[in-house]
């Protein structure tokens, strides 16, 4: 009876045709072995639709996007019609950046109303291709609201419509919420990539900074002694402890798309307990007009500083800085500057 009993399950489980055979490898995930056998299953039954739509799918798998839209197309449109492939197909399109055709089916499976929140999803991510934002906002928020599993995956899409318009407050809102739904996922990971990038944009963004700090500081070699004594003179190892001041402010405005500017002024002051002739009072004052010329930045930084060691003038200086940022790819940025700086010792 057992032998029986095996023989029997042995017969069943040996798949009897070449569909049969490249289904179980598709679902087993051995893609070229899938091939393989829906290719010879296509041989013997060209018309097949089923044949088409599993041999679109194993194209898909294996990114032959050209290839899985032909299959797909003859399963959708064969008889009989595989309805599941509709919304393979429509991806498909979508990655292949056929839009016009992508449109297409999406009308078809929103008339046979073929999992509608799915349908909406994939009909946001064709019009962001499309360049329509505002609809593909419209269609991912009927795409959570149709089925609540998208939620998350919708938001964050929403979110880089919002970052792609500018909206940069209404993109953080989004990510946010991706974040707040499921904090373990990946796509919660990627948001809160996003959300700090902005954050810090936003923070990088103000019109105005300022930096002050005080504190206090211990030199045990005010003057350097050089190691040549014999250039040393009377110089010595004095120390000393000081007080040390510090201010940055800068005020700076994006105008518009071309052209930027802000305003800047650094100060320095040390006041030594004992040595008050090497006390040091440092201004600076400067300008950065930046040019934005598509992907590329020209800014042209000047810069004036005037310092006092004790009571008296020492130094002045005159620096301009000419600097060009130039996007070479994707992943590569050129800079290319010169820079003419004036010492006055006075």
């Amino acid at each position: 009876m057992l032998a029986a009993l095996f023989a029997v399950r042995l017969a069943v489980a040996q798949p009897q045709t070449s569909l049969d055979k490249g289904v179980i490898q598709y679902q087993r995930e051995n893609y070229d072995e899938a091939l393989s056998f829906l290719k010879q299953a296509k041989a013997e039954e060209s018309f097949n639709t089923r044949v088409s739509y599993y041999l679109g799918l194993t194209y898909k798998k294996l990114q032959d996007y050209k290839q899985a839209q032909s299959n797909l197309t003859e399963a959708v449109e064969g008889t009989p019609k595989i309805k599941e492939a509709l919304l393979e197909l429509i991806e498909v399109c979508y990655q292949i950046d056929d839009v016009k055709a992508a449109k297409k089916w999406i009308a078809l499976a929103e008339e046979q109303g073929m999992r509608p929140g799915q349908t909406k999803f994939i009909k946001g991510l064709v019009l962001v291709k499309d360049g329509k934002t505002e609809d593909a906002i419209q269609a991912f928020k009927d795409a959570k609201d149709l089925e609540p599993a998208l939620k998350q995956s919708a938001n964050y899409q929403i979110g880089l419509v919002n970052l792609k318009n500018k909206s940069y407050d209404e993109a953080a809102k989004n990510f946010q919420e991706v974040v707040l739904l499921d904090p373990n996922t990946d796509i919660a990971r990627y948001a809160d990539e996003y959300k700090k990038a902005l954050d810090r944009r936003q923070e990088a963004e103000k019109p105005f900074r300022l930096n002050a700090a005080f504190f206090e500081e211990y030199d045990d070699n005010v003057i350097l002694k050089p190691s040549d004594a014999s250039a040393a003179g009377n110089i010595g190892n004095q120390s000393d402890w000081r007080e040390v001041a510090t201010v940055d402010a800068e005020l700076g405005k994006k105008f518009n798309d071309a052209f930027g500017a802000k305003l800047q002024y650094n100060f320095y002051f040390t006041e030594q307990n004992d040595r008050h002739a090497y006390n040091l009072n440092s201004h600076t004052v400067g300008a950065v007009p930046s040019f934005y010329l598509g992907d590329n930045v020209v800014s042209v930084p000047v810069q004036y500083n005037y310092t006092w060691v004790d009571t008296d003038s020492f130094l002045s200086t005159f620096t301009v800085n000419p600097l060009a940022n130039l996007k070479v790819a994707d992943n590569q940025l050129a800079q290319i500057g010169v820079k003419c700086q004036v010492m006055d010792y006075l």
